[in-house]
C-alpha cells in the first residue's frame, strides 16, 4: 500500500471478516514507502481487527507496486498467496472461490480482473503509460 492510511481499518476488516471464518490466515501488509501515517495506522489496527497472522513490511522507499508484491510474497509463510490492493479496489470476498480451485487441484493460479476501475485522473494516466510501455 502507498499512502493509503484512510483505508487500512476498512481493508483490514474485509479480510478478517471474510477470511478468518475459513480458518487461520496469515496477512502481509506491505507498506511501499508510503509518505502517510499506513504504517503506523497499520501497527494499531492490527490486534483489534485480524486478531492473529498480520505482519508489516515497510520499504524504506517507494518502489512501486511489482517491488512491493514481490517483497511480501517472499516474506510469505504459507503455501498460498494472494494479493489485494491497499485502494479497496478488489474484493476480499472473490479470494475464497479463488482459494478453493487452488486447493483442489484445478489450477496453480488464479486471477482476477477488474470490470470497473475506480481510478484518480493522474492514477489512469499513470496506469494508461505504464501498460502503453508494456505493450509497446
Amino acid at each position: 500500500m502507498f499512502d493509503e492510511a484512510d483505508n487500512v481499518h476498512g481493508l483490514l476488516a474485509e479480510i478478517a471478516e471474510v477470511l478468518l471464518p475459513h480458518g487461520p490466515l496469515e496477512a502481509l501488509l506491505v507498506d511501499d514507502g508510503s509518505r502517510d501515517a499506513s504504517a503506523n495506522v497499520c501497527a494499531r489496527g492490527s490486534s483489534s481487527t485480524v486478531p492473529t497472522g498480520l505482519r508489516i513490511v515497510c520499504l524504506q522507499r517507494n518502489c512501486g507496486q511489482s517491488a512491493a508484491v514481490l517483497a511480501g510474497v517472499e516474506r510469505a509463510r504459507a503455501a498460498i498467496v494472494a494479493t489485494l490492493d491497499g485502494d479497496l479496489q478488489n474484493d476480499p470476498r472473490d479470494l475464497p472461490r479463488m482459494l478453493q480451485r487452488v486447493e483442489a487441484g484445478e489450477c496453480d493460479m488464479v486471477a482476477g480482473v477488474r470490470r470497473q476501475r475506480h481510478d484518480t485522473l493522474v492514477g489512469g494516466c499513470r496506469r494508461r503509460s505504464a501498460m502503453a510501455c508494456a505493450t509497446g
